[in-house]
């Protein structure tokens, strides 16, 4: 082989080595960034469902003794 010829082939090489490193890393940022959403969104999940438990028992709690429920009746002083 010419030197020229083997010279133009490492320089093929060398980009096509570079365009499979970019393609490496955008593909690495992408998995970050999904994995991050699905953080975020599992921890307002987490905080949804704890608190709509606390409300339910809340309106569980309220609707069971008379003294819990609100009377007609005229407040005393």
């Amino acid at each position: 082989m010419y030197p020229i010829d083997t010279y133009a082939m490492a320089r093929i090489r060398q980009e096509e080595l570079l365009r499979q490193a970019e393609c490496a890393r955008l593909l690495r940022t992408a998995r970050l960034q999904a994995k991050s959403n699905w953080r975020l969104r599992q921890q307002y999940a987490n905080w949804l469902g704890t608190h709509m438990v606390k409300w339910g028992q809340k309106l569980e709690q309220f609707g069971t003794g008379k003294e819990l429920q609100p009377s007609s009746a005229p407040r005393r002083r």
